[in-house]
């Protein structure tokens, strides 16, 4: 059964940070005391959890661009659910690695896809109250995801993380039925176009697109690939929805690359690259 998009996507914030804070709560306590992982361990994992999200956040945004963002969605959150359980239940270093391979490939189909679909269904303008009312909620669920963390730890430490990925998982499943999807247009491709044709990671961007001043003064700059800043498109659904118009507003053939960037949770940089 479908249900509207604003009330879906309410819903949607509330779970995820109930269950994401639910497992986050005693990610750090997990790892240390249970795996007993050292220092430089713990900076590896850390590392190749950023790295893997940053390689896969190009190729996996394709689903959400081209087939589906409902499907992306989904299958970011059972993808990350899945890594979750898997980490519960890890016993060495290597499997809480792989854990992390998963849980960075996986988020990326999430990332940015979630604001996406909500402003695909109820237009730029409306869309955006939800994106503050939608972060106050789950900042509230992420209060009871807390509590129930510290209650579940106390019993052991695995727990909480075992639950919140099991959750995480049962919780995409609710929202393939739940999530309306009438406002996606799929891109068509052209004959004989390659989808990683619009992957090229080096492009041509005019400056005056990205900081607004004149042609003149700056010129045409190269820009090379993209950098993930903090979890940029996932925490901050402001710009994910900048980013995401300035795309729309485009011609398909034109777009490449949108440049992104913030400072204190503020968005500084939105940018059109052409080809």
């Amino acid at each position: 059964m479908r249900r509207d998009a604003a009330t879906v996507y309410a819903l949607y914030r509330a779970g995820d940070g109930f269950l994401f804070r639910l497992a986050f709560t005693v990610y750090s306590v997990f790892v240390v005391f249970t795996l007993g992982l050292n220092p430089f361990q713990l900076l590896l994992l850390g590392t190749i959890l950023e790295g893997t999200y940053l390689v896969f956040e190009i190729p996996t945004g394709v689903v959400a661009d081209m087939i589906s963002r409902r499907l992306s969605v989904v299958i970011g959150l059972i993808g990350s659910g899945a890594a979750f359980v898997l980490l519960g239940f890890a016993h060495s270093f290597g499997a809480a690695a792989l854990s992390q391979v998963l849980w960075g490939i996986f988020a990326t189909f999430q990332s940015g896809a979630d604001v996406a679909w909500l402003t695909d269904e109820l237009g730029e303008e409306a869309a955006r109250p939800h994106y503050i009312r939608g972060g106050q909620i789950g900042d509230v669920a992420a209060l009871g995801g807390i509590v129930v963390s510290v209650v579940l730890a106390s019993v052991n430490y695995r727990l909480p993380i075992v639950v919140a990925g099991v959750g995480i998982a049962l919780f995409g499943v609710v929202m393939a039925f739940l999530m309306p999807e009438q406002g996606f247009q799929r891109r068509k491709r052209q004959a004989g176009e390659r989808i990683h044709r619009h992957l090229n990671p080096i492009q041509a961007v005019e400056p005056q697109a990205l900081f607004g001043q004149p042609r003149r003064d700056c010129g045409r700059v190269r820009a090379i690939a993209i950098a993930v800043l903090d979890r940029l498109v996932r925490d901050e659904p402001r710009v994910a929805a900048a980013a995401h118009a300035a795309r729309r507003a485009a011609p398909a053939r034109d777009v490449r690359l949108i440049l992104v960037g913030h400072s204190e949770g503020e968005p500084i940089q939105v940018g059109r690259a052409v080809g």
